[in-house]
């Protein structure tokens, strides 16, 4: 038994003792020894398997995907066995229960055999497409980007792991070579996978990892003081479409997958959210490798940057609409007490018919019209604060809309 095997079986050991004691602690024994009882049964089929020497069982995948307004497209043959190989990786659950850290440091060591040239063959075909289309080097790495982003979310898988149902290997992470054969994956398989992708081109790469929002994106090295969170390295959103490398200002996680920013209007009482910013605390960086340096994110920030503004002139512009419609409003109140107290004169002069009566009337209907034309001014000043705030909204869709094109 090679001692890759004996680590592996000792792994499980030592996880399976420290289930069935928290088990017996929490009450969830029978779930989690069923668990332990399926992992340990299967132990032995975790080793060190062979790369296929021969290909069989090939599957056909098309890939489509969309960049900067134009449509892309792939074809590739993967193999049955290839994908059990890597189904088999001893990798995947070499490190179940010990640090993040070492877990996806050595993943991120091992995302493809040394005989299999899948990742390479995929890279080569998506750069024969952009050279076609005259795309430079840096916009042959956003295409690639945009190649990951388009393949579909894993949203089954995503629901098992929060359940916390199903066998433990449904959950691990998959290989790059899976994600392509699967054509789906949830954010650590496409981190994964883009990784591999962006290694080819040469790029330095890393991974972050993100602890309050369980959830991780590739990072790909570029200028430093245009990097995210002064790392050296640009965050890279691939679980949604349309996120450029640099782009760290993602809405909310829903259902694991980034939720781009979406076009606002002003309807009466909404202000804009802006997410919680990500702390250093929050932050963890696996498998940093040096490499050519990304520049395409200077644009990409300084844009950001103008969101941000917009963000920030919406937000208090939306206060002084709010403002405005409780001040036009709240003189509401005013303006139809004088017209009570008008009405009530004119009635009452009509039944005393002088002059008394008369020009007591006019008096408060002369109140009236002031008070009127006071309200007048404040709805006229409210209407000028919404269309303020509509005008710089379109220029703000009309930015985010050409962003995350």
């Amino acid at each position: 038994m090679s001692s890759v095997r004996k680590n592996i079986i000792r792994t499980f050991f030592y996880i399976g003792l420290f289930f069935i004691v928290i088990g017996n602690v929490f009450g969830s024994k029978d779930y989690l020894l069923q668990q332990i009882e399926h992992v340990v049964s299967t132990s032995n089929e975790i080793s060190d398997v062979d790369f296929p020497s021969q290909l069989e069982n090939p599957k056909t995948v098309d890939f489509q995907w969309s960049y900067r307004g134009k449509e892309y497209s792939i074809k590739e043959t993967f193999y049955g066995n290839i994908d059990a190989y890597y189904k088999e990786h001893p990798v995947k659950a070499l490190y179940e229960g010990r640090a993040e850290d070492e877990y996806y440091e050595n993943f991120a060591l091992n995302l493809e055999h040394e005989e299999d040239p899948t990742i390479n063959d995929v890279v080569n075909d998506i750069k024969s497409e952009g050279v076609k289309n005259n795309l430079s080097e840096e916009e042959i790495l956003e295409l690639v980007i945009s190649f990951v982003q388009d393949i579909p979310y894993d949203d089954a898988k995503y629901d098992l792991i929060e359940s916390a149902s199903g066998n433990v290997e449904e959950s691990w992470t998959r290989f790059p070579y899976e994600v392509l054969y699967d054509n789906t994956g949830i954010c650590t398989d496409k981190s994964m996978l883009t990784v591999a992708l962006v290694e080819k081109l040469n790029y330095g790469t890393a991974l972050f990892g993100f602890d309050k929002k369980e959830h991780m994106v590739p990072a790909i090295q570029c200028t430093q003081e245009y990097s995210s969170y002064y790392s050296g390295y640009c965050y890279t959103e691939v679980t949604n479409v349309g996120f450029k490398i640099g782009d760290s200002t993602a809405g909310d996680i829903e259902g694991g997958k980034a939720v781009a920013k979406s076009s606002i209007v002003y309807t009466g009482g909404n202000q804009l959210l802006v997410p919680d910013a990500v702390t250093p605390e929050d932050l963890s960086i696996y498998g940093k490798r040096s490499g050519v340096i990304y520049d395409g994110v200077i644009e990409t920030v300084d844009t950001m940057h103008k969101i941000t503004e917009l963000e920030n002139q919406l937000h208090f512009m939306s206060l002084d609409v709010e403002n405005a419609k409780k001040d036009y409003l709240e003189f509401v109140v005013t303006v139809e007490d004088y017209k009570k107290q008008a009405d009530d004169a004119y009635n009452r002069h009509l039944i005393k018919k002088d002059a008394s009566s008369y020009n007591s009337y006019l008096a408060l209907h002369k109140q009236y019209g002031v008070a009127y034309s006071q309200y007048e001014g404040k709805v006229k000043i409210y209407n000028d604060r919404v269309n303020e705030y509509n005008n710089l909204a379109n220029e703000y869709n009309s930015l985010i809309k050409s962003f995350y094109n």
